[in-house]
């Protein structure tokens, strides 16, 4: 028996694709179920492969970002993905180990071969967070030289937070090297001049869209120029902000969105004044753009609303991610359903 790092900073070949998918089969059905409640099961594993084959395309062209994996006599066993958020300070995400290699010490023997790697070129830190119930993984990361720092997790993408899991860290540095701070986000509002940035932005979600298999929601039609200059003119266009670039967009609606007056398959869970999110749209490049909208709107109320398209599985993903629950069918002004959520303050929020 024969272990091999393998480290990936460019995009995976169709025979690297279908071992990749191997290894995080789990979450792909794990997703299916969730996702597509109301399409043949055969149909929903193959879009989600589509969608989790998409996702490592544009993980990988980003610079900084890698995925590493440990093959057992050439067989990928496990697998894990690394963004370089600052030089030498990297954030890890889906540590994962295929069913079968669980319980073997592949995860661990992959996180050692990472720091031995790392090591090589210098400093480094690197940061992850973990589910709170997840005993097996929190072991690993201990045995792995990582620790605990916060009873939150703490992203080292975008600083989102959550109370569910803890920020772990693994630093080694031998030479009193001083690591950059990770990356600060902010949200304003949009003026006129940030109009042409704004539309480079939903025209690359456009395209995106279309790629992962779900070509009408917007197409090259929606949000239309006049749309969004009336977005900036009303006060409701809103940008998300990191080192002082734009990095996403998105609509905030204080007032009652007529589309939301029919609601089918389902109900609203009160009828108490909302905010409603809508136009989310990410330059591509950075994660956690819905989290960051839907923050800002639970700062300002209790309630809060968003809408979707059944084929858009990453959006989907993303807001019940936030606590958002599943309502019902609306209608948008042209006829075409959208699955609608809300979110509502508990009094532990």
């Amino acid at each position: 028996m024969s272990f091999e790092m393998l480290k990936f900073d460019r995009r995976f070949n169709a025979e690297e694709g279908e071992k990749i998918l191997r290894v995080y089969e789990e979450g792909i059905q794990e997703n299916a179920r969730e996702l597509y409640e109301n399409t043949d099961y055969a149909e929903a594993i193959r879009r989600e492969r589509d969608a989790f084959l998409s996702f490592f395309d544009r993980f990988l062209t980003l610079p900084g970002n890698s995925y590493w994996v440990l093959a057992e006599d050439g067989d990928w066993v496990s697998a894990l993905r690394l963004s370089e958020v600052k030089p030498r300070v990297f954030y890890l995400e889906a540590l994962e180990s295929r069913p079968d290699k669980r319980r073997q010490g592949c995860a661990l023997r992959l996180l050692e071969g990472v720091f031995e790697n790392l090591k090589r070129q210098g400093p480094f830190r690197i940061g992850d967070c973990v589910h709170k119930k997840n005993a097996a993984s929190l072991r690993i990361h201990e045995k792995a030289g990582f620790r605990i720092v916060s009873d939150e997790g703490i992203s080292y993408l975008d600083g989102s937070r959550s109370s569910w899991e803890y920020s772990l860290l693994y630093e080694w540095n031998e030479t009193g090297y001083v690591f950059p701070s990770v990356r600060e986000r902010s949200i304003r509002k949009a003026s006129e001049a940030d109009f042409e940035p704004m539309m480079a932005i939903y025209r690359q979600a456009q395209d995106f869209m279309i790629q992962a298999g779900n070509p009408d929601q917007w197409a090259h039609r929606h949000p239309a120029p006049e749309l969004i200059r009336r977005d900036i003119d009303g006060g409701i266009a809103h940008l998300i902000i990191e080192d002082g670039v734009i990095r996403g967009v998105f609509a905030l609606l204080t007032d009652e969105d007529p589309a939301y007056s029919r609601i089918e398959d389902g109900s609203w869970p009160n009828t108490k004044p909302y905010v409603t999110i809508h136009r989310v749209a990410g330059d591509g490049k950075t994660r956690s753009i819905f989290h960051s909208a839907a923050e800002y709107a639970k700062s300002l109320s209790d309630e809060v609303r968003v809408d979707t398209h059944e084929k858009n599985a990453p959006m989907r993903r993303a807001i019940e991610r936030e606590g958002f629950s599943r309502c019902g069918i609306v209608y948008m002004a042209d006829g075409t359903p959208r699955i609608a959520y809300q979110w509502s303050r508990k009094p532990s929020d």
